[in-house]
């Protein structure tokens, strides 16, 4: 988000990024997946935090079971306590199908950086009854492939997060995507 802290804030960004790269070290053991739901969720508060953003939560793609309907469910959520009264419902939610202007750009690698008053009245409708004024979708990719997207939602201001911070957002999503591969690849 364009304002007076983005120096202090894009330095922050930078260490939380190293912060996640030597948790993805770390997970060369094996972690509960309770420990693992508690990191994620940290991650998540300190990527909101540092962001600027009232909500911040990761989607995970998934086939719906026996079709090849391709859809979304939300793994992880985190919330901003000074801001909860403007996020509606916190209940992570799953079987939602990607409209395909969304999955296009997000699974060629793309971000979906925009402010919701610009949006198609059927996406600004959704999002909007959510209290979302600004949103940030940066994808997550695991060995090459589109495997969901952390997003981040601004319920005060309508403001695009800068391009800087965008860029360190897609590398920490990245990571993000190690984290969860290692960790996946310790349980089996």
């Amino acid at each position: 988000m364009n304002n007076d802290k983005n120096l202090n804030s894009e330095q922050e960004l930078f260490k939380l990024h190293n912060e996640l790269y030597l948790l993805l070290d770390s997970l060369k053991s094996e972690i509960k997946d309770e420990e693992f739901d508690i990191i994620m969720i940290r991650a998540l508060k300190s990527l909101g935090n540092l962001s600027r953003a009232d909500r911040c939560f990761i989607w995970e793609n998934y086939y719906l079971p026996g079709s090849k309907i391709l859809c979304m469910k939300q793994i992880y959520e985190w919330v901003n306590e000074e801001y909860a009264f403007a996020v509606q419902d916190t209940d992570l939610v799953e079987n939602i199908v990607y409209e395909p202007d969304l999955y296009e750009l997000l699974s060629a690698g793309n971000t979906l950086n925009g402010i919701v008053k610009d949006f198609d009245d059927y996406n600004r409708e959704v999002l909007s009854a959510q209290n979302i004024k600004s949103i940030l979708c940066v994808p997550i990719h695991i060995e090459n492939l589109f495997w969901g997207f952390i997003g981040f939602d601004n319920c005060q201001t309508e403001a695009l997060w800068s391009p800087f911070e965008e860029k360190v957002l897609i590398s920490v999503s990245l990571t993000i995507g190690k984290i969860i591969m290692a960790h996946r690849d310790n349980k089996l």
